[in-house]
């Protein structure tokens, strides 16, 4: 049995709960999102932090390979 939403927010809430509803709705989404931004950057300091990394580590292999 399908559930119409809309009919029963129309039915059993007020207007003024509805868009206090529709606001939290809209700012989880918002902060959702912000949450996924901030973790994509994060990754991105991740990785660049491990290539730099593993580079200075290949150059310091290569650095005592050539004293030998």
């Amino acid at each position: 049995m399908p559930v119409d939403i809309e009919k029963l927010l129309t039915q059993w809430s007020p207007i003024s709960s509805r868009d206090m509803y529709l606001n939290m709705v809209a700012d989880s989404l918002a902060k959702a999102s912000q949450n996924a931004a901030h973790t994509q950057q994060q990754i991105q300091t991740i990785t660049v932090t491990n290539t730099a990394l593993g580079s200075g580590l290949i150059y310091a292999i290569a650095a005592q390979g050539s004293k030998s």
